[in-house]
């Protein structure tokens, strides 16, 4: 499940938990994204794993991949907090696609993303 944990101005903040689908993206995230690109020119993110998180789907990273693709230059910063390890590593490849600015931080440390994509 992607819920949305807040949103304020072109900075939003998502917690992933238990299986992500691509119902998720279809629901929560583009929508959400394409909502602030609507009067905004730039996104910040936050992409916070729980605790509870357990997997992508395979239709979730179908769409996870296409959204990636197709909004490259629309980010300016975007936090990862608490991922594992492999998903730390599609990071590393992800940042290396976009224009903005990527950064990882550990479990628990959600406040100090949302700091960061709000500065």
């Amino acid at each position: 499940m992607i819920e949305l944990v807040a949103r304020e101005g072109n900075a939003v903040h998502f917690r992933l938990s238990g299986k992500i689908s691509d119902e998720d993206y279809e629901q929560v995230l583009i929508p959400t994204i394409a909502g602030i690109l609507d009067w905004h020119s730039k996104v910040n993110c936050v992409m916070e794993f729980s605790e509870e998180f357990e997997r992508y789907e395979l239709g979730a990273m179908w769409e996870d991949a296409k959204f990636g693709i197709s909004h490259k230059n629309d980010f300016t910063r975007v936090a990862v907090v608490g991922a594992s390890k492999w998903i730390q590593w599609g990071v590393k490849i992800g940042e290396k696609m976009m224009d903005g600015e990527l950064r990882t931080f550990p479990a628990g440390e959600g406040e100090a993303g949302w700091g960061w994509v709000k500065d």
